[in-house]
């Protein structure tokens, strides 16, 4: 018996006030994120543009957002984490805030990448953050529930961008989107992560490149291409076909985002990443000809978007591996 509880003990502990209120902003961050992308192309259609416009717009905010994810990391590395999400936070509240105020087509596209920087920001600096709280041995398991946050937040927030844009008008979904940023840094202030000690890394391309990340990284530009232009325009598609609402698909994807992140972070502290890089890619394959194949209602239903892992980049460089 005694054996066993020692053996028990050694199970490092997870769950921290820390961790947790990381997964909080994180969800903040990310449901201020998909309120507003899910929505905007019916913005841009409100102030007279077009769907080219409107796919222009998602277009410079991923842009925006990749460009500065590098240098986003190597601040990270340099040991900045509360000034980065404070800016990142900041920028996601403006932005909402100056779609309200200032609708406009040309600086709706200005405002939309300054989103894209506030995004880079916040996103990269949550990992980054719960990366430094979570114990190593149980890392994939932190990092599986700290992205719940990703999938809670794919599945309330396009419907309730959805429900206030059409109940209430683009000034309350936007105002709310803000609020939801600010709320996102409130907890932040109650956060305690531990400092980061590290020598200070001058600015060039082998201090804003992780080689270790890269496979990871082009798997990911890859399934990006065809997710996130059906992440931008799938709300959009389903009021033009006479559909029912695009909340639908996220609540699907969420689902399945959420079994996943559940089951798997144990089994990838075991067995390591690679097993489940290829399995989870291959599952992914048919769902675009499934949808390129049929004009029914299943098309906004296919998603199994399962997790993949990044390779894991030692303390120093998380910040540089979660800029990619």
């Amino acid at each position: 018996m005694s054996q066993k509880n020692a053996s028990q003990g050694t199970q490092p502990k997870l769950w921290t006030k820390d961790l947790v209120l990381i997964i909080l902003v994180n969800l903040c961050v990310f449901t201020n994120h998909i309120m507003s992308l899910s929505t905007f192309p019916f913005f841009i259609q409100s102030l007279g543009g077009t769907e080219a416009i409107a796919g222009i717009c998602a277009a410079v905010f991923s842009f925006v957002a990749v460009i500065i994810r590098p240098f986003v990391g190597w601040w990270l590395d340099n040991g900045v984490r509360r000034a980065a999400l404070v800016i990142g936070l900041l920028l996601l509240g403006l932005a909402p805030l100056g779609y309200v105020f200032v609708p406009t087509l040309s600086l709706a596209i200005a405002l939309r990448m300054l989103h894209g920087v506030g995004l880079s920001f916040s996103n990269s600096t949550t990992a980054t953050v719960a990366s430094d709280v979570i114990c190593r041995p149980r890392f994939a398991e932190g990092m599986g529930y700290f992205g719940m946050a990703t999938a809670l937040a794919s599945a309330i927030a396009p419907a309730l961008g959805l429900e206030l844009m059409y109940g209430f008008g683009f000034q309350v979904l936007y105002a709310t989107a803000a609020g939801i940023a600010l709320l996102g840094l409130v907890l932040f202030m109650f956060i305690k992560a531990p400092r980061v000690d590290v020598p200070h890394k001058k600015l060039d391309l082998r201090t804003i490149i992780n080689r270790d990340s890269l496979p990871a990284t082009v798997t990911m530009l890859v399934f990006m291409f065809t997710f996130g232009a059906l992440e931008n325009f799938v709300a959009l598609f389903a009021s033009e076909e006479s559909l029912p609402s695009g909340s639908i698909y996220f609540l699907v994807m969420s689902a399945m985002l959420l079994l996943v992140r559940v089951t798997l972070g144990k089994l990838v502290d075991e067995k390591g990443e690679a097993f489940f890089v290829y399995s989870c890619n291959a599952c992914g394959l048919p769902a675009p000809c499934l949808r390129a194949d049929d004009t029914h209602i299943h098309r906004l239903c296919y998603p199994g978007r399962l997790c993949l892992r990044r390779p894991r980049a030692e303390p120093p460089v998380h910040g540089c591996a979660h800029g990619r």
